[in-house]
């Protein structure tokens, strides 16, 4: 078995409007509310969306420039993994 170790790289920040997280590659996700999370290029036009259930942590991968936005107040801190 692989262990994975994630590592936070910078504080969490409240997608409630769109966020680059840090111009993080691989972000946290926490919706302590049932949330729509959108996914968006660094233009602004939506890659995909997902509804998180309330209580749910996702780890999600995106392009530095692109934005993660939530219709509700959402968590997402910036990681890194060894």
């Amino acid at each position: 078995m692989v262990d994975i170790v994630l590592k936070p790289t910078g504080q969490q920040v409240n997608i409630s409007t769109a966020n680059t997280v840090h111009n993080s590659t691989l972000v946290r996700v926490y919706a302590p509310t049932e949330a729509l999370v959108t996914y968006s290029d660094s233009s602004g036009n939506v890659i995909g969306s997902i509804t998180m259930p309330a209580g749910f942590v996702e780890i999600m991968e995106k392009l530095r420039t692109d934005k993660l936005s939530a219709n509700t107040t959402v968590w997402a801190t910036p990681l890194d993994y060894k």
